[in-house]
């Protein structure tokens, strides 16, 4: 069984997959990694300006090698795909906005599913996807918290609330009793803990984007950037973003708001794949309430008519996959038992045993008559395994970290990130964010493609191998989110690692003790300030005096970040960006003088999310006989990866040269692990093809920015699919 499907099983509680014949299993063995991976992917694009993947630079998989005809052996296809599929499961908790709203929605139906029981099933279904949805329009800043006075938002987000409420039933073309809606309006603010989670949760949501002053109109250019372009939405959204300070505080939905709320929205809502029609109280009160402990959900729920000091342990708690792993498909075989409980045990077996014993009589499978009983539970098993394997395969990200630090620390956020000015760009700097944003221009060309193919109802369709590229974006708050993005990714330790993966090769555990094992001990038992100062302060050292770095990290992490931390000391990654930053503190050169603190702080985040990988890549390569213009390679990582300088090129060069020496024999034995070397094999043949009878010259001259978006993205994976404790599990 290969790592993917070991991997995809982990995600099933071990007693359904211990047993002879069970759904998750069969499903496991149906579906291949490169559907996995889709649906992955599917469930990015069809919101990815609130997913930020762009913004980090992760390609959509359109090529998988270089060279102007990108391919890959129909024996490797599965291989390859779930090799990155396990990437994404292998790291951290993701905390987009879709996440958060979907475990929000669950949470909170317990509460809410008896107040709507005396009532047609949509009203307690069009209340859920108010929750769900109305997260996505704070995040979006589509509507704002606009008061300091924390009793007036509230106020205002109550009746906002209901009025969207009532949009939900417009939208879904559901009349509305006015009747039953005064009623259960006033059920519902009886019961005000439900109002209060989720006003607490929607004002901490409505931060992970904030814009201050004139950069919130920015905000909304970058957001409706292709919009704005278009004759169809151009007058609309031209109305909103100069009327935005209007719009954004009313709490009521203009016809314009309507037509805006369209263009933000996911193009389909997941949870109506759990909560579907009339069963919609049966799988509450069976399959969510297996999920969570209702009693500590209540509890959180009332703290919150306190204040929102639980806010974060609450939001750990419902984003907690494990919680899914070990009861969901307890509450899925109640609810299966229920739905279908008209059927006594007796008339169940007779009913299989004649399927079963029929089955002989038929020339051809397609004459076989399934009982419908049968039949409709397979089709309802499916429903619910599809939901749940698409709601736990966007849980984590081996992105560094897109969302942790904005949702949990805005303040250390917006401490350190200070609203984007490009006067204060050197030479350097500006070089370094134009090379961004024309990669993320490329980008972003696919993202848009595939989400307006998905927006469309369209199940299939082919991405270009190469974009239509028309012009760079270039906005002043991307430029921005390009910053946080950096400071996320340089602090991803600090996040929760919910799948953990142990590396048990007994000569890297070795000698992983034999070389770090008395600095782990001695870092260890400092105090937790003098820890993290010891751990960050190369970093501070990089970065110089131009971003209050250090400072702030001390000030705002707490022990649960420590502890995170702590873990990190026992991956190999963590050692390889800790001797990077102390060789750059030690060599003459200073990046400093050229460059800015937040492109610096760009270089270093990208040296973490992919140095790691191209060691492991460029030494299996040099194991390889005859292996054509590795120098060639190393200078397209450091100039278009790292986005270095020719300036500092050289020293970059050096550097990464002597930190493979340091780290060559973890490096060496790593490439034999696991599913490795079958990984790199594909990245050599690719090599091989395109790079042998070349020169250097045209080998540079036939290197497309599609073929650094997919380097980039395979680095991406390698590093991450190899970010394994090295210590007993």
């Amino acid at each position: 069984m290969t790592l993917f499907k070991r991997i995809l099983l982990s995600l099933f509680p071990d007693e359904m997959i211990n047993q002879q014949i069970n759904p998750a299993s069969m499903f496991v063995g149906l579906i291949s990694s490169k559907q996995f991976f889709s649906v992955i992917n599917r469930k990015i694009v069809e919101n990815y300006k609130l997913n930020l993947f762009d913004i980090s630079l992760d390609p959509f998989e359109v090529k998988v090698w270089f060279g102007e005809n990108p391919s890959i052996k129909v024996k490797d296809i599965d291989f390859y795909y779930g090799y990155c599929a396990v990437a994404n499961l292998n790291w951290y908790r993701f905390l987009s906005p879709a996440n958060i709203t979907n475990s929000l929605t669950i949470a909170l139906s317990m509460s809410a599913a008896p107040l709507f029981s005396q009532y047609p099933h949509y009203y307690f279904m069009n209340f859920l996807f108010a929750i769900n949805l109305l997260g996505f329009l704070f995040a979006a800043q589509i509507k704002v918290f606009p008061y300091e006075n924390q009793e007036k938002n509230y106020k205002r987000f109550i009746d906002l609330f209901f009025n969207f409420y009532r949009l939900i039933f417009e939208q879904s073309a559901k009349n509305i009793d006015e009747k039953y809606f005064q009623q259960i309006k006033k059920s519902l603010l009886s019961n005000i803990q439900i109002f209060f989670t989720l006003f607490y949760t929607y004002q901490q949501l409505s931060l992970e984007f904030k814009a201050d002053g004139s950069l919130q109109k920015e905000f909304y250019q970058w957001l409706f950037y292709d919009e704005l372009k278009k004759w169809t939405y151009k007058n609309l959204v031209t109305d909103f973003v100069e009327n935005y300070q209007a719009y954004t505080t009313s709490e009521t939905f203009s016809t314009t708001e309507k037509n805006i709320i369209n263009l933000i929205l996911p193009a389909d809502i997941l949870i109506r794949y759990l909560f579907e029609g009339k069963d919609i109280f049966l799988i509450t009160s069976t399959i969510v309430w297996e999920i969570f402990d209702k009693h500590k959900i209540e509890e959180f729920t009332m703290s919150f008519l306190k204040n929102g000091d639980k806010l974060e342990e609450f939001i750990s708690y419902i984003t907690d996959y494990s919680h899914y792993k070990k009861n969901f498909f307890k509450g899925v075989q109640k609810f299966i038992m229920n739905k279908f409980k008209s059927s006594t045990h007796y008339e169940i077996d007779q009913e299989l045993d004649d399927f079963i014993s029929s089955i002989g009589d038929y020339e051809s499978i397609d004459e076989v008559k399934i009982p419908e009983r049968i039949k409709k539970e397979s089709q309802v098993t499916e429903r619910l395994i599809n939901f749940y394997l698409t709601f736990l395969g966007g849980f984590w990200i081996s992105r560094g970290d897109t969302f942790f630090l904005r949702f949990m620390k805005p303040e250390l956020v917006s401490s350190i990130v200070w609203e984007a000015d490009i006067s204060h760009l050197k030479q350097d700097a500006l070089f370094y964010y134009g090379s961004l944003l024309y990669s993320y221009s490329k980008n972003v060309f696919y993202y848009k493609f595939a989400y307006e193919n998905v927006r469309a109802g369209k199940e299939k369709f082919q991405l270009p191998f190469k974009s239509q590229l028309r012009e760079v974006y270039s906005n002043i708050f991307i430029l921005k989110l390009f910053d946080e993005n950096f400071l996320a990714t340089i602090l991803q330790d600090i996040n929760t690692k919910d799948v953990k993966i142990y590396l048990k090769q007994k000569e890297i555990l070795t000698h992983f003790k034999d070389v770090f094992w008395h600095k782990i001990s001695s870092m260890l038992g400092k105090k937790d300030t003098h820890f993290v100062k010891e751990v960050y302060e190369s970093t501070q050292e990089t970065l110089g005096d131009q971003l209050p770095f250090l400072e702030n990290v001390v000030k705002y992490l707490h022990e649960k970040d420590i502890s995170n931390i702590k873990e990190s000391l026992y991956t190999l990654d963590f050692w390889i960006y800790q001797y990077l930053v102390e060789l750059l503190n030690t060599d003459k050169e200073k990046l400093i003088i050229q460059y800015s603190g937040q492109s610096i702080m760009g270089i270093l985040a990208s040296a973490r999310d992919t140095l790691f990988g191209f060691l492991l890549y460029l030494t299996f390569l040099e194991q390889s006989p005859m292996t054509p213009h590795l120098e060639t390679l190393l200078f397209i990582y450091v100039s278009d990866i790292l986005n270095i300088s020719e300036q500092f090129q050289p020293l970059f060069i050096r550097i990464i040269k002597e930190i493979q020496r340091f780290f060559l024999p973890f490096l060496q034995a790593r490439n034999e692990t696991d599913d490795n070397k079958n990984f790199l094999h594909i990245g050599l043949e690719n090599w091989l093809f395109f790079a042998d009878w070349k020169t250097q010259w045209q080998i540079l001259g036939a290197t497309t920015w599609e073929d650094i978006l997919w380097l980039r993205g395979y680095l991406k994976n390698i590093t991450y699919y190899n970010k394994r404790y090295l210590i007993k599990n």
